[in-house]
């Protein structure tokens, strides 16, 4: 994924785990800084993911799917490392390497759209319940249907859809 400045963001799996509980995920972020087209720079943005397979620019920050959370990381002093982790969603199935949330896209009403694969998942809102304490939102079920999500209040709803890999719009 690439941000307003041209910086590119990666997901990187170490190795194709079964093990997700090692942690071997991260997020590089690349950076040409002398605008001769190439990148030269290269720093760990985030690491310590598990199963990252998605990821999205937005707010000077980046989404990251990474299994079972969707969670928003951000550098706040300008050292290229992500100082903010916040779990926006929690709850997508685990049970298989192969079915992680992925495809994080902008939809026409400016919400995040994902695939959560073919396991699904009962996900609870966090962003959504922490900054509305008192009118918490209802898990939300969501085997066989992609997901929307508003990118700021963490409101979330199922949409129509449901594939493994590979949502786009045209």
């Amino acid at each position: 994924a690439f941000d307003e400045y041209g910086r590119m963001y990666v997901c990187e799996l170490i190795t194709y785990s079964e093990r997700r509980e090692t942690k071997l995920g991260r997020v590089s972020r690349l950076v040409d800084s002398d605008g001769d087209g190439r990148f030269d720079q290269r720093t760990v943005y985030i690491d310590g993911l598990e199963w990252p397979a998605g990821i999205l620019c937005f707010d000077g920050g980046i989404f990251v799917a990474s299994s079972p959370e969707l969670i928003y990381c951000k550098d706040a002093d300008g050292d290229g490392r992500a100082d903010l982790r916040e779990t926006v969603v929690t709850g997508f199935d685990v049970s298989n390497p192969n079915s992680c949330p992925n495809s994080l896209r902008w939809n026409l009403d400016n919400r995040l759209e994902m695939m959560p694969s073919t396991g699904g998942g009962l996900l609870e809102p966090v962003r959504w319940n922490r900054a509305h304490a008192d009118r918490p939102a209802a898990n939300l079920q969501i085997r066989g249907r992609d997901i929307s999500i508003h990118p700021r209040s963490g409101q979330m709803r199922a949409e129509s859809g449901g594939a493994q890999y590979g949502m786009t719009f045209d």
